[in-house]
């Protein structure tokens, strides 16, 4: 149960991974671009509706779900020998 919950964490924690590479490469690959990009999105979205709000925490939670399970997948033979019943499986 360790291995597999260490599994799921570290699986978030690439996708959160690739946000940060997302922002590091719109900002030129440099720290500065990056803080940048990341403060004008600040403040479009303070100065946002509700509306648009929601529908940009959709976008954000949907590639957020998407990058879990595209990682997860390019993970599947770790997480197949993590489940019981298979040779792999730590003792």
């Amino acid at each position: 149960m360790l291995r597999i919950t260490g599994f799921m964490l570290t699986t978030m924690l690439m996708a959160l991974g690739t946000y940060v590479v997302f922002f590091l490469a719109i900002g030129g690959f440099s720290l500065d671009g990056m803080m940048a990009h990341l403060a004008n999105m600040a403040d479009r979205y303070v100065a946002a509706d509700a509306a648009r709000i929601a529908g940009f925490k959709a976008i954000a939670g949907t590639t957020f779900i998407m990058g879990i399970l595209a990682i997860a997948f390019l993970r599947r033979h770790t997480l197949a020998n993590l489940l019981p019943g298979n040779a792999g499986e730590p003792e």
